[in-house]
């Protein structure tokens, strides 16, 4: 689901609906940080945050900061993608990182998380910080700070990620992946690599 001007009433009717796989409610003045919190600690949402892989924030200033990353970290497990881009509140990914430590073991520790963070306050030394701080749970964190991101940028670096045959070098034998409703990926055909 995706959508421009989201209000708080609006946003917990869209968490009750279903459980969604990806959520966009990006470009949204009017979103701030205790209605989010009021639409995802609603009884109605709890499906909807167990099956979030990808959600998109972006230019939600009155909503993004760090305090909101946190509670992101711990109410949504399964999440892989995360858009928060021109969202200058938000300085760092550690508060994701010290959400998460509350729910594990119930989630795996380690866990890839793509983030683009474009025209947001998280710079490249606020990454390696948030890496040593949680050197083991945030090993696979990649955080995108240019326009190197945008459109399938996501699914191209999960590909390059997952999709080695055993190579030394990582490169001769990627395959494509073809992702199911299901969130699997199945090999299919060798993958071009590009610059």
């Amino acid at each position: 689901a995706s959508g421009l001007g989201w209000t708080t009433e609006l946003l917990q009717t869209l968490f009750g609906i279903r459980p969604w796989k990806g959520l966009s409610v990006g470009f949204s003045p009017t979103l701030v940080f205790g209605g989010w919190k009021d639409a995802i600690w609603a009884d109605s949402s709890e499906q909807m945050c167990a099956s979030l892989i990808s959600l998109a924030v972006p230019f939600c200033e009155s909503l993004v900061d760090n305090a909101w990353l946190g509670v992101m970290g711990r109410h949504l497990p399964h999440l892989r993608a995360l858009d928060v881009r021109g969202n200058t509140s938000l300085y760092s990914m550690t508060g994701w990182y010290d959400g998460r430590a509350t729910i594990v073991p119930s989630v795996p520790l380690q866990q890839s998380l793509i983030v683009l963070a474009r025209f947001s306050g998280i710079s490249k030394a606020s990454v390696e910080e948030t890496k040593r701080i949680h050197p083991a749970a945030a090993l696979p964190l990649t955080v995108v700070l240019d326009s190197g991101g945008v459109g399938l940028g996501i699914l191209r670096m999960e590909l390059r990620s997952v999709g080695t045959n055993g190579d030394d070098d990582g490169e001769s034998n990627k395959k494509k992946k073809k992702v199911n409703d299901d969130g699997d990926t199945d090999a299919t055909t060798p993958m071009e690599t590009d610059a």
